[in-house]
Formats: C-alpha cells, sequence, structure tokens
C-alpha cells in the first residue's frame, strides 16, 4: 500500500520549514564564529618612525557558513518551484517539463519567453499571481526584491563558494580626550591604526563584533552583488508570509 501524495501546499511549506532549519544553523554559527576568534589583533612597534601599529584581520571564514548559506536559499527556491508544479497539476494531469516559479528582473522578449515556457501548464489567475510577484515590477530597483536576491543565491551557488566579508569590522579605541581621533586604514582583510609610539601605553584597543555580509567572490565578473545576514531572514519571510499564503485560494 502506498502512502498518499501530499498535494497544495504541503510541499512548499515542507520545503520552507526546511529552509528555516538551515537558517537557524547559519545564524548559530555566524554566533559562535561572531563570538570566537573571527578576527586577529597584532600590534608591533615601528621604533624607526616612532609610531605603534594595531592590525585587525580577519580569521578564516568556517566552511559550513558559505554552504548553509547555499543550502537555505536551495530549499527556499525549490519550494516555489514545488508550488509551481501544484499549480500546474490543478490544470493539466501531466505538467510541462519547463514548469517552474519563474523569476524575472528584467522584462525582455527573452525572459517573457521564458516566463510563458516556465507557466504554460498553469490557469490563467495562478499565472496572474505569479506575473504580479514579479521584480520586474520595480524597474531599477528589481535587484532589492527577495525573490531576484533569493534566485540570484541559487544561481551564484551553483557555480562559486559563497563569499563572506563584513561591513562592520571595527577596532575600538579608547583614549585621553586631549588625543585627537585615530583614523584606521582599510586593508584588504582587516583595518590598521597607527598611533605615536609615546601614546603606546595610553590608549586601549578592541575588536567590534562585525556584521556579515555574503555575496560574489572578488574576482567574479559583472556587478557586485552583496546581501547582509539580515537579508536572508526578510527573503525567508517574504516567501513565507507574502508569497505561499498569495496561492493558499487554489487549493
Amino acid at each position: 500500500m502506498k502512502n498518499p501524495r501530499p498535494t497544495g501546499l504541503t510541499y512548499p511549506y515542507m520545503k520552507t520549514r526546511r529552509a528555516k532549519e538551515h537558517l537557524d544553523a547559519l545564524n548559530a554559527e555566524l554566533v559562535r564564529y561572531g563570538a570566537g576568534e573571527y578576527c586577529t589583533v597584532v600590534k608591533q612597534d615601528d621604533v624607526q618612525n616612532a609610531r605603534h601599529i594595531v592590525r585587525l584581520e580577519m580569521s578564516p571564514v568556517p566552511e559550513a557558513i558559505p554552504l548553509l548559506i547555499g543550502e537555505f536559499a536551495y530549499c527556499l527556491r525549490s519550494g516555489l518551484d514545488q508550488l509551481a508544479w501544484q499549480l500546474a497539476l490543478l490544470n493539466s494531469p501531466q505538467p510541462s517539463r519547463n514548469t517552474a516559479f519563474p523569476v524575472l528582473g528584467i522584462s525582455s522578449r527573452k525572459s517573457r519567453a521564458q516566463f510563458d515556457r516556465s507557466v504554460e501548464s498553469m490557469g490563467s489567475v495562478a499565472v496572474m499571481v505569479i506575473e504580479e510577484l514579479q521584480p520586474y515590477h520595480r524597474g531599477a530597483a528589481f535587484k532589492d526584491h527577495p525573490l531576484w536576491q533569493l534566485n540570484h543565491l541559487c544561481n551564484l551557488d551553483k557555480h562559486v563558494m559563497m563569499a563572506v566579508n563584513s561591513t562592520s569590522l571595527g577596532l575600538g579605541v579608547v583614549q585621553p580626550e586631549s588625543v585627537p581621533p585615530f583614523v584606521p586604514r582599510e586593508l584588504h582583510y582587516g583595518i590598521e591604526i597607527t598611533i605615536p609610539l609615546s601614546l603606546k601605553d595610553e590608549v586601549e584597543f578592541y575588536p567590534q563584533p562585525p556584521e556579515f555580509i555574503f555575496g560574489e567572490p572578488i574576482d567574479s565578473t559583472g556587478q557586485a552583488f552583496e546581501i547582509r545576514e539580515s537579508g536572508l531572514a526578510d527573503i525567508y519571510n517574504f516567501v513565507r508570509d507574502h508569497v505561499l499564503p498569495r496561492f493558499a485560494c487554489f487549493f
């Protein structure tokens, strides 16, 4: 006896819940990394120039972090394609093999043809809802749309290892009020501050926990893509709370 196959929104919500598990695991890894040895502080004296040098360098990122980003994005994106298949089954006993949930950043003749192939087995009302959710409706700001970001994360993960960096890596300074503030120098993987050697014992330095961002490797071609860790939760919430409920009326 075979178990009945789940229908409707069952599979999409299963995938969405699984994506949340990956997102929670990712956040746990980021907390461990951020609270631990995410950076090293190196201090040295430049006696010849009478300067004290403090350098803050990022430590290697645990490999679990970029992997979990990809697994999160894949599960969530797969849930949308599961949704597309269920919508097609409502209209056809044998949906087209091209059936998928299309995501268009730009509306062009080529992209419209791809859209039409993806939804050709669905009913017109379902297609209309999918059309309303397309990122290209935001015009030039289509890259800010959660669905475009999700789709891009999936495509990125298929071809390269996700890059992990920080936008807020900082070195806190405690110094006498009479001393002017020191301006850090940006390095490739950190920052550096130099102070007069005479102030070495009067100034304290401490690393500030970073906020992580994810995106394409530095050597990637094309326009850069970055998303902060909080943006991943925004994508998840958009799919769970805004996209899937739009289709509950079909099942």
